[in-house]
């Protein structure tokens, strides 16, 4: 899949927005936006709406990301607020589904990110993480084996399968790219391998046993490797280009402390996030031989989860202290330098739609509704001008540049 712009050159500017002038006054809006960003938000929304609809430039569109990401997002509708162990974001971001500490699946209508609506509430005995198919259904992990759900009825979702197995639980699921293979892993030690060409009837492939106890399991797109973070430090990496027989290929060690987290950014790249405040990115083109590519530093606590977004172009990261940090992969080396999409605060659960920019949050400890926002900062720059005290003064805009006034939403 191509990769598209997040941080830069995602459109939205004039005709013609693109010459030398234009895009040095974007830049220059876009400075004054990060200048003024931390006293006036407001302020810094107009000068950020400013530059990007002047010229998408890389600056512009960071600023836009800095300026709205934050406030400008949709919640989930509820009947009432509550606390969240797993969230999942559909292919294309069409559907929303999350698990609450009360043991209910919440399903909400996300076509209309802007303006969701909810779908249904179901009762899912012990559960505690939840993936979406790219075939539509549901898989939900938990304290017993796990389950596949037919939600073509959004209405009333049902229950389709049972992932039965001799584990003890099947707390952690990871699915391939095309649906067709998925594991399932708990907390001893054991990892299933799935047929689930048909998902009414997964066929089970194969048993295996990690060196240690599981925190997080990731299937690379192809489906072909399978990253398991866990608590001894390491990421063991698994060959499953044969499902029927798993091999332990590499590990992955660097982290100081437990890893938390895993996720593919590709077939060839792995991000992890650990107790020891790093977020890093592994070259495992060979599983035999993963090598660090690179070392992000931006938290200050543990990294509790990562998520790749917008086909491979951005990295989401969380933070146990609340945190959620966004990552440029676009470029030939991730960018050192994260955009802060959210404060410290309450910690939450997290999920990136990978096709889109989509990012869904869920409270972990504070009952809140779950909370829908984009990365993109064409999309944001849409929903902004939606809003008239969005738009920039002319005064505003002639105490930065010497170009003629242009209202950014015209």
């Amino acid at each position: 899949t191509p990769r598209v712009g997040v941080w830069g050159g995602g459109g939205g500017g004039w005709a013609g927005g693109g010459a030398p002038s234009a895009e040095a006054a974007a830049d220059q809006l876009a400075a004054r936006a990060a200048e003024v960003r931390a006293e006036d938000i407001e302020l810094a929304e107009r000068l950020s709406l400013a530059a990007y609809r002047l010229a998408p430039t890389d600056a512009a569109s960071r600023a836009m990301l800095e300026s709205f990401t934050a406030g400008w997002h949709s919640e989930l509708p509820a009947v009432e607020p509550a606390t969240y162990r797993g969230v999942a974001l559909s292919p294309g971001a069409d559907r929303a589904a999350a698990i609450d500490t009360a043991g209910t699946l919440r399903l909400w209508d996300t076509s209309s990110p802007f303006a969701p609506t909810e779908l249904a509430t179901v009762p899912v005995a012990d559960a505690s993480s939840v993936v979406f198919l790219p075939s539509g259904e549901l898989v939900i992990g938990g304290n017993a084996a796990a389950t596949v759900w037919d939600v073509g009825d959004p209405a009333n979702p049902r229950q389709i399968a049972s992932l039965d197995t001799e584990a003890s639980d099947s707390h952690l699921v990871a699915v391939s790219g095309d649906g067709s293979e998925l594991v399932t892993a708990g907390s001893d030690r054991r990892l299933d391998v799935w047929d689930m060409s048909d998902p009414s009837q997964p066929v089970w492939l194969q048993l295996s046993i990690s060196g240690a106890v599981p925190t997080d399991i990731a299937l690379s797109p192809s489906g072909n490797v399978l990253a398991v973070a866990g608590v001894n430090g390491s990421i063991e990496l698994w060959d499953l280009t044969e499902p029927t027989s798993p091999r332990r290929a590499g590990t992955a060690t660097g982290h100081v402390g437990p890893v938390n987290a895993v996720a593919f950014i590709a077939d060839d790249r792995l991000a992890s996030g650990g107790d020891d405040s790093s977020v890093r990115v592994w070259d495992v083109a060979n599983p035999a031989s993963p090598a660090q590519v690179t070392q992000l530093r931006g938290h200050d606590g543990s990294v509790v989860a990562v998520a790749e977004t917008a086909s491979g172009s951005a990295l989401v990261s969380a933070g146990h202290d609340g945190t959620l940090l966004g990552w440029d992969l676009s470029g030939d080396a991730p960018s050192p330098d994260p955009v802060v999409i959210k404060e410290a605060g309450d910690p939450f659960v997290l999920a990136a739609a990978d096709d889109s920019a989509w990012v869904l949050l869920a409270a972990a400890e504070t009952p809140d509704l779950p909370k829908l926002g984009s990365l993109d900062p064409a999309t944001l720059a849409e929903q902004a001008c939606q809003d008239p005290r969005v738009r920039i003064s002319e005064q505003e805009w002639s105490e930065v540049t010497d170009l003629p006034y242009r209202d950014p939403c015209q």
